[in-house]
């Protein structure tokens, strides 16, 4: 059984040994053995890196540290992790998109977009920003009554 210390582990996965040390205090990935020969020794085997790149991974996605703990430790609850942050990150980036939309189309409006051939907008692209208004406004109002009810 291959073992590394901390040291050979930050330099192996790029993290720093505060974080080693972070994800120890939360119980998420202890050390596999430590030492005390002079001073405070962990080393870490194979099993614990390959739960550490998948720890940085969901890290890098932003799961919460809480919840990677026991994602790192089974199979199935790691893949549902990821699956329903994707579904998170594919809803986030709809809604972004659509105010990207919202946005764009209030530069066209007010002749601040880089790209427009001319003054103002056309009549069609007028009639988009209105249904566009009307849609932000519903949403914000349904929005609104779920938060209050």
């Amino acid at each position: 059984m291959s073992l590394w210390t901390m040291k050979e582990v930050t330099k192996m996965i790029g993290v720093t040994e505060n974080a080693l040390r972070y994800y120890n205090a939360k119980g998420v990935l202890p050390p596999t053995r430590r030492e005390s020969t002079g001073r405070r020794q962990w080393f870490y085997d194979e099993e614990a890196v390959k739960k550490l790149k998948k720890l940085m991974l969901l890290r890098y996605i932003r799961i919460p540290v809480e919840e990677i703990g026991f994602a790192i430790n089974d199979e199935k609850i790691y893949r549902e992790t990821v699956v329903k942050s994707l579904e998170k990150m594919r809803k986030e980036r709809s809604g972004l998109d659509h105010r990207i939309f919202v946005a764009e189309t209030l530069a066209v409006s007010l002749g601040t977009d880089p790209f427009a051939s001319g003054d103002g907008i056309s009549e069609t692209e007028a009639a988009a920003l209105n249904e566009v208004i009307r849609e932000v406004i519903r949403e914000s109002a349904e929005d609104e009554e779920t938060e209050y009810v």
